[in-house]
C-alpha cells in the first residue's frame, strides 16, 4: 500500500515549513518584477508575452499609466520569450528570461521607444545587440537569391553563432537561430539539411522567439508550397482513422525528412492549426487527431495548445451552443446577457481598438441596423476601456445596436474569436447556436449569410 505523501514527509524529517518554503520559492522564481516608468506621459499600456510558438495567442496585461506614475507588475514567465510592450501608438519586443529580477523600462516620448534597465543587464544587452546585428545583416544583403546575398549572410550568420555560443543557453539559441533567419533570408535553400543544421539542439527552448520566428518563415504554408498538394489533398493522404497521430506524424516524417521528434510535432500542430483556420479538413477528423495527440503527447505548452485547437474547432462548428456571456450597453448603460437575445438571429463583430477601421465597421453596422434590425440584433464589441468615448459616439453617429466595451464584458470566452488582434466576426441563429464562425465581416458581403439566416427555422 503506497504511502500518504504527509507521513512520508513526517517520517523522513522533512520539515514541512520548509517544504511550504521551496514550493513558494519555486513559484517566485517564476515571477518576474516590471517597473515602467512613462516619463510623463499617460495612455493605455499593454503588456503581452506569447502563449505558444505557433498561434497568436497571448497573455495579455492592461493597464492604465498617468502623468509622473510608476506602474509595477509581477509576470509569470515561465521561460526564455519575449515580453512586448505596447503604448502611444508604438511598440516593442524584448527578450526576457524568468527568475528574480526587477526590470526597470523607461519611456523616452523624443524617440516613441523604451529602454531597459536590470539586475542582468549584461543578459538584455545582449538580445538588443544581437537583433541590431541582425537589422543590419538583412538591411546589407542586397537581393536575395542572389550569390552575393547568401555570401555576405553565411559571413553574418556565422559571426553571430561564434560571437554567442558560449553563453548561456537562452542567449545561444537566440543567436544561433536568428543566424539561421539571416540565411534563410538570403535564398538558401530550405531543405531537410538545411533545417536539420539549423534547429538542432534548439527544441529545448520553443518558447525562444527567434525559434518562433525562424519556424514560420519555414513552414507556414510551407507544406503545400513544397509538396505542391492542397491542404485538403494533405489531409487525404495523412489523416487514418485507426491511428491518427502516429499515422500523420509517419506522413509529415516520410514527406518532409524532418527526424526530430519535437520538431515534428511542432509541424503537425501547425498543419493542424493553418487548416483549422483555412477550414481545409472535416471538424469531425480534426478533433479524432487532436484527442489522439493529446494521450501521447507530455509537453504542457503543446497540450495547452492543442486544447485550444479543439475549443476553437467546436466554437468554429456549426450548431454547437455559442456560449452565453454579460455586456454592458454603451448607449442605454443597462447590462444585457446574449442570451436575452434569442428569438432573433444575432451578428457579432469584435473590434480591436482602432482608428478608420473601427469606425467604418461600425457605420456599416448601422446600415444594417436599419435595414435588417427587425429580424437580426446586432452586437459590437470594442476592445477599448474608454466606455465615456463609446457613449460619445453612439450618442453622436445615433447608433440603435449593441455598442459595448470588451473590457467590461463578464464570462466572454476569447476562444470563439480566431485572435483578439484582429477583427471577428458571428453569426448566431435565433436559437443561440453557431451559423458561421467566422462570418464575413460587414465590407466584404455578409448581407447574402443574412437573408439565408432570417429564412432558417
Amino acid at each position: 500500500m503506497g504511502m500518504h505523501p504527509s507521513s512520508y514527509l513526517m517520517r523522513s524529517g522533512f520539515n514541512f515549513f520548509i517544504f511550504i518554503l521551496h514550493c513558494l520559492t519555486a513559484n517566485l522564481h517564476a515571477q518576474v518584477i516590471v517597473k515602467l516608468n512613462t516619463s510623463g506621459y499617460s495612455g493605455q499600456l499593454e503588456l503581452s508575452w506569447p502563449l505558444d510558438p505557433l498561434s497568436s495567442r497571448e497573455n495579455v496585461v492592461d493597464i492604465y499609466a498617468g502623468k509622473g506614475s510608476a506602474v509595477v507588475q509581477r509576470l509569470e514567465i515561465h521561460s526564455c520569450q519575449s515580453l512586448r510592450i505596447r503604448f502611444l501608438f508604438s511598440e516593442q519586443a524584448f527578450l526576457i528570461k524568468p527568475g528574480l529580477d526587477t526590470l526597470e523600462f523607461v519611456y523616452d516620448g523624443h524617440r516613441k521607444s523604451w529602454w531597459i534597465k536590470s539586475g542582468n543587464d549584461e543578459f538584455y544587452r545582449q538580445g538588443i545587440e544581437i537583433d541590431s546585428i541582425a537589422d543590419h545583416a538583412l538591411l546589407k544583403m542586397g537581393r536575395p537569391g542572389t550569390a552575393s546575398a547568401v555570401r555576405k549572410a553565411k559571413v553574418a550568420s556565422d559571426s553571430l553563432r561564434q560571437k554567442y555560443s558560449s553563453l548561456e543557453p537562452c542567449i545561444a539559441d537566440y543567436a544561433r537561430l536568428t543566424a539561421a533567419f539571416i540565411e534563410l533570408s538570403s535564398g538558401v535553400p530550405a531543405d531537410s539539411n538545411f533545417i536539420h543544421r539549423a534547429m538542432l539542439g534548439a527544441m529545448r527552448n520553443s518558447m525562444n522567439p527567434a525559434f518562433s520566428t525562424l519556424f514560420h518563415s519555414l513552414f507556414d504554408g510551407g507544406l503545400t508550397r513544397q509538396l505542391k498538394l492542397k491542404s485538403s489533398e494533405i489531409w487525404e493522404m495523412a489523416y487514418d482513422s485507426i491511428e491518427p497521430y502516429a499515422a500523420f506524424k509517419g506522413w509529415l516524417r516520410k514527406n518532409t525528412g524532418i527526424q526530430n521528434d519535437t520538431l515534428l510535432n511542432w509541424v503537425l500542430l501547425n498543419t493542424v492549426l493553418e487548416m483549422q483556420n483555412t477550414g481545409s479538413a472535416p471538424k469531425d477528423e480534426m478533433l479524432d487527431l487532436i484527442r489522439s495527440m493529446k494521450i501521447q503527447l507530455g509537453d504542457p505548452i503543446m497540450i495547452d495548445l492543442l486544447n485550444h485547437l479543439e475549443i476553437r474547432i467546436r466554437f468554429c462548428s456549426r450548431g454547437n451552443q455559442f456560449p452565453d456571456f454579460r455586456f454592458t450597453d454603451s448607449r442605454t448603460n443597462t447590462v444585457i446577457r446574449l442570451s436575452e437575445l434569442k428569438g432573433k438571429p444575432i451578428y457579432l463583430i469584435y473590434l480591436p481598438d482602432g482608428g478608420d477601421l473601427l469606425l467604418e465597421n461600425l457605420l456599416y453596422l448601422s446600415a444594417f441596423q436599419k435595414k435588417f434590425g427587425k429580424e437580426i440584433s446586432f452586437v459590437a464589441l470594442v476592445n477599448q476601456s474608454n466606455t465615456k468615448a463609446l457613449n460619445e459616439l453612439a450618442q453622436q453617429q445615433g447608433f440603435q445596436f449593441h455598442l459595448a466595451s470588451y473590457l467590461q464584458c463578464e464570462d466572454f470566452n476569447p476562444d470563439v474569436l480566431e485572435s483578439l488582434r484582429i477583427p471577428g466576426y458571428v453569426l448566431i441563429d435565433r436559437n443561440g447556436l453557431i451559423w458561421q464562425n467566422p462570418a464575413e465581416s460587414p465590407v466584404t458581403g455578409v448581407e447574402a449569410a443574412f437573408l439565408n439566416l432570417i429564412r432558417h427555422k
